[in-house]
């Protein structure tokens, strides 16, 4: 093991052990069609939330047909993103609410 058993803070791997398993892959992200378009905004200097994870699950969504805005954010940290989104967030809301058809970057990936 990589750290020994007085440093971890649980016993069991909850990704491997019931019921946590089924928990945790009922409630990740992607598993099931979003049913509406999707805005996503990354910060490339994320700690909390890495880049890559967030890729996967916009690949994720768009092999299922969400249509999929995706704002890569140069330098920014996870909570500076949302400020740093915002105005395209509000941009992207409201064009939702006007009828527009939703942009999607899926085609880049």
């Amino acid at each position: 093991d990589e750290f020994p058993l007085r440093h971890r803070f649980l016993i069991a791997d909850p990704t491997r052990t019931e019921p946590w398993r089924s928990i945790i892959a009922r409630n990740t992200p992607g598993g099931a069609p979003a049913g509406a378009a999707v805005f996503i905004a990354q910060g490339t200097a994320d700690n909390e939330v890495l880049p890559a994870v967030t890729e996967r699950y916009t690949q994720r969504l768009c092999r299922r047909g969400t249509p999929v805005r995706y704002v890569k954010l140069p330098g920014i940290t996870h909570n500076a993103a949302a400020r740093a989104s915002a105005q395209e967030a509000v941009a992207w809301l409201e064009q939702r609410f006007a009828g527009a058809r939703p942009p999607s970057d899926c085609a880049k990936r």
